[in-house]
């Protein structure tokens, strides 16, 4: 991949892209992009990190999740993920298992910077 372009015949972005999408080379090949979980080591904003398991990630957020569901309702938490990873009805579901209805999705996140254009309200 060498450039990221938006189509100018879509009728609905009509060629831009939103910054995610413009950035998306830098996601595939900055030397810096995470390639494994990592957890915060020191205090928040020293930039200290150490490498931790799958199994442990996963084992934080749930227990975060819970925590949160438990503390404040599930609406307290909100899903998102992009488009074109036909992942959409796992993420429901998980959504409807942790009780909660909140999910967004790339249209709630991207379309609207690439589209404002389509609502003339919108500047």
């Amino acid at each position: 991949m060498v450039r990221i372009e938006g189509d100018p015949n879509s009728p609905i972005s009509r060629g831009t892209l939103c910054p995610k999408g413009i950035a998306s080379t830098q996601l595939a090949y900055h030397p810096d992009r995470l390639l494994y979980p990592l957890k915060r080591k020191g205090a928040k904003g020293e930039g200290k990190w150490e490498r931790i398991s799958w199994e442990e990630a996963y084992a934080i957020l749930t227990s975060r999740m819970n925590q949160y569901k438990n503390e404040h309702g599930a609406e307290s938490i909100v899903l998102g993920y992009g488009t074109g990873r036909d992942n959409e009805s796992f993420i429901y579901r998980f959504a409807n298992l942790l009780g909660k209805p909140n999910v967004s999705h790339g249209g709630h996140m991207c379309l609207w910077s690439a589209g404002g254009h389509l609502n003339h309200h919108v500047r």
